[in-house]
């Protein structure tokens, strides 16, 4: 028995600087992994400037529990040194 991975898609839209987020996960025992992994996200984000952002709608597939989210920044910079931050873990 594997244990299940969400997977993260992250869709950047650098002209406005904003940020669309999205978790996947079939497994409904993920949810609150995903929920708190996303506020977690949030709040690292609001260290850059980073807002949350009225996500566009998604339509998830069948058997598919989906936490989506978009944030927006101040600037590019702040952009940029949120996901430098994600990407070496911090």
């Amino acid at each position: 028995m594997g244990f299940p991975s969400v997977k993260w898609l992250f869709e950047i839209n650098a002209i406005m600087n904003i940020v669309h987020v999205q978790a996947v996960e079939s497994n409904m025992r993920m949810q609150p992994l995903m929920l708190y992994s996303a506020t977690k996200l949030i709040d690292k984000a609001q260290k850059y400037n980073g807002l949350p952002y009225e996500p566009r709608p998604i339509t998830p597939g069948k058997g598919t529990f989906v936490v989506h989210f978009s944030l927006i920044f101040k600037n590019h910079n702040d952009l940029m040194s949120f996901f430098e931050q994600l990407k070496n873990g911090k």
